[in-house]
């Protein structure tokens, strides 16, 4: 479609789009401008400070999760993406060990979780009456290689009670019993009255084909004539009178259908253009991947992670060979001299802090301020610490920031179990703790669901699940 209209593919890479970018800031005509760049967006920004060192227009840049520069992936197949997953996991032991309370009660967890994998290996657990668990599985469980982070804090207590034979903690795990953070990764409007009486005329339609999802992608913000002929070739008459009804009285609420069925698209809808950058910027052109699996394998990966990941680069790779001649340029060594601010999450497996320390190191005023156990995208879904370091900055970039809020945001592991057993009843005690989580006691043990309440209480059960109280 882009080569139709004059546009190839191959013209396109980050470094054209940062002058794309300074373009767009030179024709808005604003005085000066403060640059946010999330996960790619802070490579794209990267790049715009690498190629254009001096831009008088450039206040200050904010990068959030830091991705990898380009050309950090292309001159030979890198493994440190995937490797850097073992350094995430033994971010957890560590977390651990440098907490007076988890040390404690956890001590020497890293030996303890090595000695429980081999025993399970030699005597998997059983589950259920289907499935057993072994001392490869296990990690199914374990952060990153279950990206879960909410689960984090749980994860020495799993490790404690499976030594005993005991799980109730993977249980949790398992049943996805633990709420995930309250989080906000896009902002689209909340869904009207109508949309809803739309959904389901929609569903009555035989909308179809192997195009379907592409179909639905391209009217991604379109006007109500496209989507109106869009229903009518997919819905009956009298259906589709009513979805364009509503569809001409609400612009953008089409939107809401393309969420529903074709998600995983609309986060790149040009895919000619994706797969060039995925294949110049990402994915190289190695004949295979022998020695990437012998690097992961080396580093203590566990099996599934391995075959799963080379499965992944492969199929992602498929194709890239046509784009052989378009690779990037070597690795950018200087940036310009701009206030920079960097957020990453101390658990973030999908851009991991190593790539945001090394950013920090090349960019010249960088301040680096690495947020304590969350994940991925830091600012606006982790509460107000990061806003207030935010501010600061934006007041006057080139004074350094107080970022003492974060030491509240440190991760605070479980103890273990406190329920005891006294003359046959349950005995329930709150964990002593902050508050974080809250059980979902049906999901998790079948029990009666109970409202939210302030502090999460964890137990094992000892009597008559009618003895248990709030």
């Amino acid at each position: 479609a882009m080569r139709s209209q004059g546009y190839p593919p191959e013209a396109f890479s980050t470094a054209v789009s940062a002058a794309d970018l300074l373009d767009l800031m030179r024709a808005l005509d604003y005085p000066a401008y403060n640059l946010y760049g999330i996960s790619y967006g802070s490579r794209l920004l990267m790049s715009l400070m690498h190629h254009f060192p001096d831009e008088p227009l450039v206040r200050s840049i904010i990068l959030d999760s830091v991705d990898t520069l380009p050309e950090d992936y292309n001159t030979a197949y890198r493994a440190e993406p995937y490797l850097l997953q073992q350094v995430l996991f033994d971010s957890v032991f560590e977390a651990c060990a440098v907490n007076p309370d988890c040390a404690e009660a956890y001590p020497v967890l890293r030996a303890r979780f090595n000695a429980l994998t081999k025993e399970l290996n030699q005597s998997p657990l059983e589950l259920d009456e289907y499935s057993t668990i072994d001392g490869d599985t296990i990690y199914r469980y374990f952060f990153p290689f279950n990206n879960a982070v909410q689960n984090i804090p749980y994860l020495p207590r799993m490790i404690d009670e499976l030594e005993q034979g005991k799980m109730t903690t993977l249980d949790l795990i398992r049943s996805y019993a633990i709420p995930e953070p309250a989080t906000r990764t896009y902002a689209l409007p909340e869904m009207p009255e109508s949309g809803e009486e739309l959904l389901d005329l929609y569903l009555d339609c035989e909308a179809g084909g192997d195009d379907i999802q592409a179909r639905q992608i391209a009217l991604w913000d379109a006007d109500s004539k496209e989507v109106a002929d869009f229903l009518r070739e997919s819905c009956d008459p009298e259906t589709a009178a009513a979805a364009i009804k509503i569809t001409d009285s609400n612009p953008g609420i089409f939107n809401h259908i393309i969420i529903r069925f074709a998600d995983d698209g609309i986060l790149s809808p040009n895919k000619e253009l994706n797969s060039k950058l995925n294949c110049t910027e990402q994915y190289s052109f190695r004949d295979d991947f022998v020695a990437l699996e012998q690097q992961l394998r080396a580093a203590g990966m566990p099996n599934f992670f391995v075959e799963e990941t080379l499965e992944s680069i492969n199929l992602n790779s498929e194709g890239c060979e046509l784009s052989v001649d378009a690779l990037t340029s070597p690795t950018p060594e200087t940036y310009g001299d701009y206030p920079v601010l960097i957020f990453n999450g101390q658990f973030d497996s999908l851009t991991p802090p190593a790539f945001a320390e090394r950013a920090a190191e090349a960019i010249p005023q960088a301040q680096y301020v690495p947020i304590p156990n969350v994940w991925h995208s830091i600012l606006g879904n982790n509460g107000n610490c990061p806003t207030e370091i935010t501010l600061q900055f934006l007041a006057d970039p080139e004074e350094a920031v107080d970022a003492a809020c974060t030491e509240e945001m440190k991760i605070e592991f479980l103890q273990p179990s406190t329920a005891v057993e006294e003359n046959g009843e349950i005995q329930m005690k709150t964990n002593e703790s902050k508050p974080q989580y809250v059980i979902d006691l049906e999901a998790a043990y079948g029990l009666p669901s109970q409202e939210a309440f302030g502090s999460a209480v964890f137990f094992e059960l000892a009597g008559e699940e009618d003895d248990l109280e709030d």
